[in-house]
């Protein structure tokens, strides 16, 4: 059973953002971690070390012995952080391990020199946003992953460099499919045509990158709708067979992700796609079709363009548009003035929202930046929101995500339909009526994880009796931080967690599988007041 003290991974998961004037999130070569009750910090140091004469660690401090929490430091020099630091969190005498992150002072405006003339952002309420969530992380650490399916993508951008995900199960230009995923050095994503990870160096994917996560903050450029977020490049996308080996490729990097608790894999939530085919309906495209429903099986949204036409997609048909899985969600093109751009697509059925577009300002090769346009811009924009939605501190829907992966996807859809602004240009002429606003999603999702506030009480456990996972159902009236302990009949201590403080979790899973059979009391406590039930344990 692990123990941890809440303030600390609060700290950790939520505080992560920049320093004033540095180009990392977190300090070079540095790992804060916490040991398992009961170990020693130079056994755990001895046996890591053992193995990995080339990333040996040291310790660089100690910061609480009496909570055995350290902080550790290895050779920044050789680009390995994400690696080592995953090789760390799985040793079985670590409690808690992450980098070493920067503070900052709470600013919301990112200091991107062009940020001012990015109207797109303004208008979705992306800074109101920001002030609950810049991205990157779930409230429990897990890092987000969008998957960008198109031409190609400038890897290098001073803007995207620092955000572009690497698959590190496998090793670099070395010739060896190392991950055994059937892809030679897909490193760097995957080239779909080359079966690695060399991508064309391509305007359109570079631009449509660069909505959904130019790095934020950084005194360059301009920002996306996540400051942080890692952004997994799927180029020479450019046929259904192609679109369907992409979209597995995210798929199946999600599944090893769950499969492996976060050691392999990514932890992806959204694919965008910002390509399509005109006048065509999508039955003659099943397996494009169920490659939607097998992501979304997974947890993982898929946003879609629609023709850049003026044309009832419920009529004439689209390819993604008219596909009927619902997780997909299609976007047409708004301009600055809030209304659908004449040239863009619509559908009562089929199209689901609005979202800016034409003029949007946004990442371009050769490390510059220009405006883009048509539904190719407005789609990036709720791929990007999709992303964000699951940084916002909020473990019921992270929770969910792992355990309800469909379930989870269908909220965040049904949250960002929901959270538009209407206008009269989209009025039955989409799903929703409206355009994009991520701030109003983001309020949605808090109310409906919110919902598990109300006077302090067990509401329900279950099974009972148990055997191996209790959940609990409960209420508490506020977001402040809750004990949940387990008492035997002696009264002794056996498990103690810190319920989540924010947006609430019900029902909650526990883990009793190591309690010996018999009659066990739970207790929610937040040092004042408590509630206790009773549930029977068997084996």
């Amino acid at each position: 059973m692990k123990y941890f003290t809440n303030t600390l991974i609060l700290f950790l998961l939520c505080g992560v953002c920049f320093a004033q004037n540095e180009t990392s999130l977190y300090r070079p070569g540095e790992i804060l971690v916490q040991l398992t009750k009961g170990s020693e910090i130079n056994d755990f140091l001895q046996e890591y070390n053992s193995n990995r004469s080339a990333s040996t660690i040291g310790l660089v401090k100690p910061i609480h012995k009496n909570s055995n929490i350290f902080l550790l430091g290895f050779d920044k020099e050789l680009n390995r952080d994400e690696e080592i630091l995953n090789k760390v969190k799985n040793h079985e005498k670590i409690q808690v391990a992450n980098f070493n992150y920067f503070t900052y002072d709470r600013s919301t405006e990112p200091n991107d020199p062009i940020f001012e003339d990015q109207w797109h952002l303004e208008i979705i309420q992306a800074p109101e946003a920001w002030d609950i969530t810049t991205g990157g992380l779930t409230p429990q650490g897990d890092t987000i992953v969008v998957a960008v399916l198109d031409g190609g993508c400038q890897l290098d951008h001073d803007d995207l460099k620092n955000n572009i995900w690497r698959n590190w199960a496998e090793i670099p230009n070395d010739g060896i499919d190392n991950d055994g995923n059937g892809y030679i050095d897909d490193h760097f994503g995957l080239n779909t045509l080359s079966g690695n990870d060399n991508h064309p160096v391509q305007g359109h994917g570079t631009s449509v990158t660069g909505i959904i996560g130019a790095e934020g903050n950084n005194d360059t450029g301009l920002t996306g709708i996540n400051w942080n977020v890692k952004l997994m490049i799927l180029s020479k996308v450019n046929t259904e067979a192609e679109v369907v080996e992409a979209y597995m490729y995210a798929y199946e990097q999600r599944k090893k992700y769950i499969a492996t608790n976060g050691a392999e894999g990514a932890f992806v939530v959204a694919t965008n796609y910002s390509l399509g085919i005109d006048f065509t309906p999508c039955t003659s495209f099943e397996l494009w079709n169920g490659a939607m429903d097998t992501l979304g099986c997974a947890g993982i949204l898929n946003a879609g363009a629609v023709a850049n036409q003026n044309v009832d997609i419920d009529a004439v048909g689209d390819v993604p548009g008219s596909c009927q899985s619902e997780f997909l969600i299609t976007a047409t093109n708004t301009n600055s003035s809030d209304e659908k751009v004449l040239a863009a697509g619509f559908g009562s059925i089929n199209v689901d929202l609005g979202a800016p577009g034409t003029g949007s300002l946004t990442t371009t090769t050769n490390t510059q930046y220009g405006t883009f346009a048509g539904t190719s811009a407005a789609t990036p924009h709720v791929a990007g929101a999709v992303a964000l939605l699951y940084s916002v501190p909020c473990s019921g829907l992270t929770t969910m995500a792992k355990n309800q992966p469909k379930e989870a996807a269908r909220r965040i859809k049904e949250f960002l339909l929901e959270g538009t602004d209407p206008i009269p240009s989209l009025e039955g002429k989409s799903v929703s009526g409206g355009r994009l606003n991520i701030f109003n999603s983001i309020e949605l999702m808090q109310e409906a994880f919110a919902e598990a506030r109300g006077e302090l009480q067990i509401v329900r456990l279950s099974p009972n009796p148990v055997k191996g996972v209790l959940y609990i159902d409960y209420k508490t009236p506020d977001f402040s931080d809750y004990d949940i302990q387990i008492f035997n009949t002696a009264g002794q201590l056996v498990i103690h967690e810190v319920l989540p403080s924010v947006c609430g979790l019900s029902p909650y899973p526990m883990n009793i599988s190591l309690l010996s059979s018999g009659t066990h009391f739970v207790r929610i406590y937040d040092g004042t007041d408590y509630v206790v039930e009773k549930f029977v344990v068997y084996r």
